[in-house]
C-alpha cells in the first residue's frame, strides 16, 4: 500500500535495441502518470523534438539563456553518458595517433640527415655557384616539408574517401546478428573540424621535422666556413 499502482492495458510494444529504453521505459497516458505521482499541473521534464535543420546546441544555448539557472537544459548527447565516452575515446585516439606520428617523424629526420650527407658534393657545387648557406638550408627545408605535405595530402584524401564510402555504403559491418544493433554498419560521420585538426598537426610536425635537419646543415656550413677562414 506504500506504492501507487494502476492496471493499464498494454496496447503496443516497441523495441529500440538499446537497454536504456527497452528495459526502463514505459509510455502511459499523462493523466494516469500525474495521478500516480501526485502531480496536478507540474511536469518534471519536457522533451522537445527539433526539425532536422535546427542546430540543437545553439537552440539549447538560447533556451538556457531564456529560462535561466532554475531549469536544466540538456541535449540528447548531454543526457546520454555513452556519447560522452565516445567523445573521450575519440580524443584519446587522436592523442595516441599524434604520439605515433611524433615517433614516425624521427624516420623523416633520419632520412633528411642521410640525404644531406649524401648530397655533400652537390652542396659544394651550389656553394661554388654562389648559393649562400641560407638558400641551401632552405632547399632541404622545403624538400622535407614537401615530404610531409605530400604524405598528409595523400593520407587526407584516402581517409576522406574511406569515410565517405563507409558513411554512404557501410562497407565495415558491425555483425551478422539481425536486430542486435540499430544499424548494421559501423557509424561514421566526417567532421570538418576534426579533419582540419589532423591536417594541422601533421603539417606542424612535418615542418618541425624538416626544420631540424636544415638547421643542423646551416650550422655545419657555418662551422666549415669558419674553419676555412
Amino acid at each position: 500500500q506504500s506504492f501507487n499502482g494502476r492496471r493499464i492495458f498494454v496496447s503496443s510494444t516497441f523495441c529500440a535495441n538499446q537497454a536504456i529504453y527497452d528495459d526502463q521505459l514505459a509510455i502511459i497516458p499523462l493523466s494516469t502518470a500525474r495521478e500516480m505521482f501526485s502531480y496536478t499541473t507540474e511536469a518534471t521534464a519536457i522533451e522537445l523534438r527539433l526539425t532536422p535543420t535546427t542546430n540543437e546546441n545553439e537552440f539549447a544555448k538560447k533556451l538556457r539563456e531564456h529560462l535561466g539557472d532554475a531549469y536544466r537544459v540538456a541535449t540528447h548527447m548531454q543526457q546520454n553518458d555513452w556519447y560522452k565516452w565516445v567523445q573521450i575515446e575519440k580524443w584519446i585516439t587522436f592523442l595516441i595517433l599524434s604520439f605515433i606520428l611524433m615517433i614516425a617523424t624521427f624516420n623523416v629526420i633520419g632520412a633528411l640527415s642521410m640525404l644531406i650527407i649524401d648530397k655533400k658534393r652537390d652542396i659544394d657545387t651550389l656553394q661554388n655557384l654562389g648559393a649562400d648557406d641560407r638558400l641551401i638550408s632552405k632547399i632541404f627545408l622545403v624538400e622535407g616539408w614537401l615530404i610531409s605535405a605530400i604524405g598528409a595530402g595523400s593520407g587526407l584524401i584516402l581517409g576522406v574517401i574511406l569515410c565517405y564510402l563507409q558513411q554512404e555504403y557501410g562497407i565495415l559491418k558491425l555483425g551478422s546478428s539481425e536486430g542486435v544493433f540499430i544499424t548494421d554498419a559501423y557509424p561514421v560521420k566526417l567532421e570538418l573540424l576534426d579533419t582540419l585538426a589532423v591536417t594541422a598537426i601533421v603539417l606542424i610536425l612535418g615542418f618541425v621535422t624538416a626544420w631540424y635537419p636544415a638547421k643542423f646543415l646551416r650550422k655545419r656550413l657555418l662551422t666549415a666556413k669558419q674553419n676555412e677562414q
